[in-house]
């Protein structure tokens, strides 16, 4: 249990408004960045909002952030397996799945 929850802190850390998915042009790396909540009202949408913003501004077309929040790439029962497969780059479950 704790290798995940060490690995979902450590993607958090590094690199977090569905802003209908950010574009990204073609060359980018696209990071794909799950999360279960709301981007306006709960500390990790906002953080998440923000960290794609600033991730969007800082790579200079090197990298685009694409975050999907409320669920809408994958629930927290299907997370953890895409994280896994590569399928999504970043994902912050509710703990509730980790633990």
């Amino acid at each position: 249990m704790f290798k995940p929850l060490t690995l979902i802190a450590a993607s958090i850390l590094a690199v977090t408004s569905f802003n209908a998915a950010a574009n990204c042009d073609p060359g980018e790396i696209v990071i794909k960045f799950s999360h279960v909540t709301n981007t306006d009202k709960h500390p990790k949408g906002i953080a998440a909002s923000l960290l794609e913003k600033r991730v969007n501004e800082e790579m200079n077309g090197k990298a685009c952030m694409q975050v999907f929040p409320n669920s809408t790439l994958y629930d927290d029962d299907k997370v953890l397996e895409a994280l896994l497969n590569g399928d999504v780059q970043l994902a912050a479950p509710s703990l509730g799945v980790v633990a």
